[in-house]
């Protein structure tokens, strides 16, 4: 259900616009949101009832540190872009001769920052990968019940 309730909303190929985007930061936000209060202690059990459960989860989490990789490295060739538009501007020195010059020293920052995040996104998809490891031999026998 998932994949079909994304791609009606998001579809991979298109029509993209500035506020579909946004749209989709702000989902992105809201199902990491939505993950941390159901693995709350609280939860836990109700949706993480076996070992197998949090196998799968572990494994789109990873997924999704991976994408993140591609992601961010497309964002930094756009800050480059943008270091690169004549008309760029940069709000404190609106009018000043710095104008454009601040504004694509803030662009090529942002751009390294992405950089980096690539970087961290890596790091990332390395120790989910190694939980999504450990976790995989793991099973509950049915021989005995909960406490």
């Amino acid at each position: 259900m998932s994949q079909e309730l994304i791609a009606a909303n998001y579809p991979k190929v298109g029509p993209y616009s500035p506020e579909l985007i946004e749209s989709a930061g702000n989902a992105l936000i809201e199902l990491v949101r939505f993950l941390n209060y159901a693995t709350l202690g609280e939860h836990r059990r109700d949706c993480l009832p076996y070992a197998s459960h949090g196998y799968r989860l572990t494994g789109s989490l990873r997924a999704a540190a991976e994408l993140q990789q591609q992601l961010h490295n497309h964002l930094a060739r756009w800050c480059y872009e943008l270091a690169a538009d004549p008309v760029l501007g940069h709000d404190e020195h609106h009018g000043d001769e710095l104008n454009h010059i601040v504004a694509m020293d803030n662009a090529e920052e942002a751009a390294e920052a992405f950089r980096d995040a690539v970087g961290h996104a890596a790091a990332l998809t390395a120790a989910l990968e190694k939980a999504h490891a450990a976790l995989s031999p793991l099973y509950h026998t049915t021989d005995h019940e909960r406490p």
